[in-house]
């Protein structure tokens, strides 16, 4: 899962990896940085992410614990709780602002280490 942030000027990528595959993750990401930032995105890749969206926005309110969670993190992070404004301004986004964006991107890390089989 990866998504920008603008309110705070990040990209938050949330990846669940074993301790022994961080080193491979973490290339992986910043690899994703230099390739937006480079503007060598797949031509599809933004119509994929805008339809993961448009999913997402549309099975919301299936799903009460995926409601209250998407209010909590919105409400963390000062955002619009309204998913249709969400979606209003993925739509509208365009690959030059992307590579604008991923100009300037930096990797800095956190850690949540939880025990196997957590399941998270």
């Amino acid at each position: 899962d990866a998504r920008w942030i603008a309110a705070h000027g990040i990209l938050m990528a949330n990846l669940g990896v074993d301790a022994a595959s961080e080193p491979r993750a973490r290339r992986m990401v910043q690899g994703l940085a230099r390739e937006v930032a480079t503007g060598r995105l797949d031509p599809t890749a933004l119509d994929c992410y805008r339809a993961g969206v448009r999913s997402q926005v549309a099975t919301l309110g299936d799903d009460r614990g995926g409601w209250l969670g998407w209010l909590q993190l919105r409400t963390l992070l000062g955002l619009d709780p309204d998913p249709r404004a969400w979606l209003h301004a993925v739509e509208r986004v365009t690959p030059a602002q992307v590579r604008r964006v991923g100009r300037r991107l930096g990797l800095e890390v956190s850690y949540a280490l939880l025990p196997r089989g957590s399941g998270r």
